[in-house]
């Protein structure tokens, strides 16, 4: 088990405040938790938020190997001192790969994580590590190509909090008391390389009879074997479905209902004395209940994922996709071209 520490590691607070937010944070250290101290302000940003970065290096492009590790414990408590309810967060493990990252632009180091709720004063809970998932959102906008798409843990240089989705403005209030990687998966290729060592040192040293002690051992190893194989495969079936509702799609990582009202609202507000004049094209993919009655469920999505992922290629920054649920997705482009009557492609 490794288990993180202030005294070894650089705990630091963060907030929107790079984006352009007002948002507000800072860290003590009380009887040897970390304590986060924010308030989440309402700005221009659209999306404030609040968190702790804790960096593992100076360097950025030296961090921890911890491919190894098959669950992370988490021991955090996170409250809204106004309301007194217990939002949810987000749990990131950021990971720098020469191959996609740059060391002057933070954004390029990957982001595996999830959202999940913290059980406020319940003790720890412990996560797969398998169930994070690499973000739609950052994959698309650093033009990720298909062979570094996948979760990596190899060179994790920070490991990140911040409040989740829903989070509204106020005060809050987070309590990092433990952060451990429990591993390591034992591999089954070493393992039976060790006994079938011992088996042959048994064979040398004793008598037939000692033989066959070492059968009913190797026996015993391959039945361990087994059950660690069931364990390893019921910790990987697991899956914590925590969705990014704060102003992403967490399946596409195009907009959603919530954001696009939002992003609506100030376009009308900030509009001036010009006509506010939009293209709005209505996408929905055919035949898509077969698809998922066929190939199932998991099929679905990767189409969905794929298609929003093609079409956000081909946008502008001034242009918006928005999933409103299922299989209908909106294109919104500003500043359109296309003549004002209504528009039906089949694609």
């Amino acid at each position: 088990m490794y288990t993180l520490s202030p005294d070894r590691l650089s705990y630091f607070p963060t907030n929107d405040q790079t984006q352009g937010g007002l948002s507000t944070s800072s860290i003590d250290y009380v009887d040897g938790e970390t304590v986060l101290s924010c308030e989440l302000k309402e700005s221009e940003y659209p999306w404030p938020y609040c968190g702790v970065s804790i960096h593992v290096n100076e360097d950025p492009t030296i961090g921890l190997n911890l491919s190894k590790y098959h669950t992370v414990r988490l021991n955090v408590d996170f409250i809204n001192l106004e309301t007194g309810s217990y939002p949810r967060m987000r749990f990131y493990l950021r990971n720098f790969n020469p191959a996609y990252s740059t060391v002057d632009n933070e954004y390029t180091h990957k982001y595996n994580g999830l959202e999940y709720l913290p059980s406020y004063e319940q003790g720890a809970i412990d996560i797969p590590i398998g169930n994070l998932q690499v973000l739609t959102w950052w994959l698309v906008d650093n033009n990720i190509p298909i062979e570094h798409s996948a979760p990596e843990y190899g060179n994790i240089n920070k490991i990140e909090f911040a409040t989740g989705s829903g989070a509204g403005i106020g005060h809050y209030k987070m309590v990092i008391k433990e952060v451990s990687f429990i591993g390591q998966y034992v591999e089954g290729e070493e393992l039976f390389l060790t006994l079938l060592f011992m088996w042959i040192f048994l064979v040398v040293v004793w008598s037939g009879s000692e033989i066959r002690r070492g059968r009913r051992v190797v026996k015993q190893a391959e039945l361990r074997q087994e059950h660690l194989t069931f364990i390893n495969r019921s910790l990987r079936a697991q899956n914590f479905q925590f969705a990014e509702l704060a102003h992403r799609d967490a399946l596409t990582g195009a907009m959603n209902r919530h954001s696009i009202r939002d992003w609506f609202k100030a376009q009308v507000e900030n509009k001036g004395p010009d006509p506010l004049e939009l293209s709005i094209i209505y996408m929905d993919i055919d035949f898509f209940k077969k698809v998922n009655d066929t190939y199932g469920h998991k099929m679905g999505d990767d189409i969905l994922r794929e298609f929003a992922m093609v079409v956000m290629s081909a946008t502008r920054k001034t242009d918006r996709l928005v999933r409103w649920g299922g299989k209908s997705l909106f294109f919104i482009a500003q500043e359109p071209r296309l003549k004002k009557q209504p528009l039906s492609l089949k694609m």
